[in-house]
């Protein structure tokens, strides 16, 4: 979905994309809210050694975005966001099934 994007960038960033669990090859283990997702993303940029980054998104990416954001503010050198889903205060779990 993002191929463009990241053929445009890669020349001149490091550019990294990821599977939120449920999607792509990412399985599922249980029930999980936006904030772990947040919280997902953050921990591949620490086990990958990235100390801060520009971070993009779209609708639900750009909403996950903003959290992990939020919850690392240091390691936020940016933030890209196109139609960010606003969600609620306490977002209500959800469970996704692979198919």
């Amino acid at each position: 979905m993002f191929a463009p994007q990241v053929d445009a960038l890669r020349d001149d960033y490091r550019v990294i994309t990821w599977d939120e669990r449920g999607h792509g090859q990412t399985p599922v283990d249980g029930p999980f809210d936006y904030w772990d997702s947040a919280r997902d993303a953050l921990a591949l940029l620490t086990h990958l050694g990235v100390e801060e980054a520009v971070l993009a998104g779209m609708s639900q990416g750009g909403f996950l975005s903003l959290r992990a954001a939020l919850l690392s503010p240091s390691g936020c050198g940016g933030w890209c966001s196109s139609t960010p889903r606003p969600g609620s205060r306490t977002p209500r779990r959800f469970r996704r099934t692979r198919r």
